[in-house]
């Protein structure tokens, strides 16, 4: 089952931010996707989490991780670079403005908070080398700790059904005659991305014709 994640301490509904994204059991990647992460009341969603979702480990009591890269176009070492840059000419500002133009405020401030600088009041100025770093590595490695999906009743795609070899080239069943079986009762779930829907148009289409002759 593809659905959303249930955890997340960026105060906001509706932010969206490219992002890398990893599962991890432990500190072993399990799987990893690239897009378009949303940050809602509830926890992570967007197409990278639902594509990732169907790869849950199916063990139980699992230590499992998601990993956000929020920034996974640059470096550790270039993000560093930009920050004290930022800091050199922009020293006046507080911490609540240093960052404009930067990142989304709301995903900034969370990040902040995350790793202990505070108060937002503070100048620019006034952030040091270390908090510098620490801000860089939470930047490229944003754990959330996995609690839950949000269930049956919120899933877009389901996973498993009647495995394809038990179905012929015009989507009828091989082991009852006359019965056709298309999109998700079939054992096959796409990525993100209009590939489901396009599944059950084209098999419940092949399915049509058959039954036409």
């Amino acid at each position: 089952m593809q659905d959303d994640l249930k955890h997340t301490n960026v105060k906001g509904i509706g932010i969206k931010k490219d992002c890398g994204i990893k599962i991890l059991c432990g500190e072993k990647i399990h799987a990893e996707d690239f897009g378009e992460v949303l940050f809602t009341e509830y926890g992570l969603s967007g197409p990278p989490v639902f594509n990732l979702s169907a790869k849950l480990p199916h063990e139980k009591n699992q230590n499992i991780t998601f990993r956000l890269d929020v920034m996974a176009e640059y470096t550790k070492q270039e993000i560093a670079d930009m920050l004290f840059t930022r800091r050199a000419v922009m020293g006046e500002y507080r911490l609540e403005d240093f960052f404009v133009g930067f990142l989304n405020k709301k995903i900034i401030y969370a990040i902040l908070k995350s790793v202990g600088v505070s108060p937002l009041s503070r100048p620019g100025r006034s952030i040091t080398d270390g908090e510098i770093y620490a801000l860089c590595d939470r930047i490229k490695n944003w754990d959330f700790r996995f609690i839950r999906t949000r269930g049956w009743n919120n899933s877009q795609v389901t996973k498993g059904g009647i495995p394809l070899d038990e179905v012929d080239v015009n989507m009828q069943s091989v082991k009852v005659k006359g019965i056709y079986i298309t999109g998700e009762l079939l054992d096959i779930d796409g990525d993100c991305g209009g590939y489901n829907l396009q599944w059950a148009w084209a098999t419940g289409h092949i399915a049509g014709k058959a039954l036409t002759k």
